[in-house]
């Protein structure tokens, strides 16, 4: 066997035994090493990218009439994941029954804890799961589940793999007990992540998922319970705008299921929320347009963008006339009082 051949071999035979790999920088001297073994995990050397080992195999690939071999398709990822049509060829592969299914779960998660943004890896495990039968991705759930919490681990705001892990709930089957189980395991991770808004919004998408199963009362126990969570950590921090958005979702989601004002008020009792005086979107403005108050009147009924500035004055709240000005304007407004606006286009 060519040394080569040889190095391929111990690669792809590491690729399959061990559970974690990285990336090191080339060394000159006696001390370098092209691979390096440490408990569960491997190094390759960097120097492996050029023509000792990834560029001549790419090369092989393309100029071959014949389909790679699963030892070149795992160098070329190893290093490079983010090129779907080896990905594909791997797709090739296990559909003649060349690759299993438990090894090739393996290996994509592999390559994710070293690239955990590569959304290449994750749409073929994606697809991986698609064709498990429901008894065995009910015994995936947990491991699933803890490998999206480390990829979220290293990297804030991983949106694809949130989106993953949403996908994955639904596609084991939403219950009432794996709502309760993830709501316990994100109360961990928003504490450690406190500033990373894609665990609040997947936090909020357990309590909108939660709503449509009807349990009404439960919901407004636990929406509840959040508000006063919230409004801890709001004191606490409250520079984080994060917590901000996400509070809103929260009432936004109670708004919906309980459409009386009386209940609203006292659900937010902090800060009353009055559609009149907030920069509202289009959607919670029809959400809130809804609610009725105490008195039988419809808050927001007559309620238009344009009138807000009107009903701001009659709240006693002075409006500023460089509030009209672009914003642009207003900002050198601000720089410079004798500022006026240029009425050239």
């Amino acid at each position: 066997m060519s040394p080569e051949n040889e190095l391929i071999s111990r690669i792809y035979s590491l690729s399959k035994s061990k559970k974690g790999y990285d990336l090191i920088p080339h060394i000159n001297g006696t001390d370098h090493k092209e691979i390096l073994e440490v408990d569960d995990s491997f190094a390759l050397c960097s120097c492996l990218c050029g023509q000792s080992l990834w560029l001549p195999i790419y090369q092989s690939v393309l100029d071959s009439k014949e389909p790679p071999s699963i030892e070149y398709l795992t160098i070329l990822l190893l290093f490079v994941p983010f090129c779907m049509t080896f990905w594909h060829r791997r797709k090739q592969l296990l559909l003649n029954g060349q690759l299993t299914l438990k090894d090739e779960l393996a290996f994509t998660r592999l390559v994710l804890m070293r690239f955990p943004r590569a959304t290449e890896p994750l749409q073929h495990r994606h697809w991986i799961l698609e064709r498990l039968p429901n008894m065995d991705l009910e015994s995936l759930a947990s491991d699933e589940i803890d490998l999206c919490e480390a990829l979220g681990d290293k990297h804030r705001c991983n949106y694809m793999v949130w989106q993953h892990r949403r996908w994955f709930l639904h596609k084991c089957g939403f219950t009432r007990q794996l709502f309760h189980s993830e709501l316990v395991r994100m109360n961990a991770w928003n504490l450690a992540h406190p500033v990373d808004i894609s665990g609040w919004s997947y936090r909020s998408h357990l309590f909108r998922s939660y709503q449509k199963m009807g349990d009404f009362d439960t919901l407004s126990s636990l929406l509840l319970r959040e508000m006063v969570k919230i409004h801890s950590n709001i004191q606490a921090v409250p520079e984080n705008d994060v917590l901000w958005d996400y509070r809103r979702q929260v009432v936004e989601i109670f708004a919906e299921m309980r459409r009386d004002g009386r209940q609203l008020k006292e659900f937010d009792t902090e800060t009353y929320v009055d559609p009149r005086l907030c920069d509202l979107t289009d959607r919670e403005l029809k959400i809130y347009a809804e609610v009725d108050e105490p008195n039988g009147e419809t808050i927001g009924a007559e309620i238009h963008p344009l009138n807000i500035g009107r009903l701001e004055i009659e709240y006693g709240k002075e409006k500023d006339p460089s509030d009209q000005l672009p914003v642009s304007s207003r900002s050198r407004k601000r720089q410079n009082p004798q500022y006026q606006p240029s009425c050239e286009s």
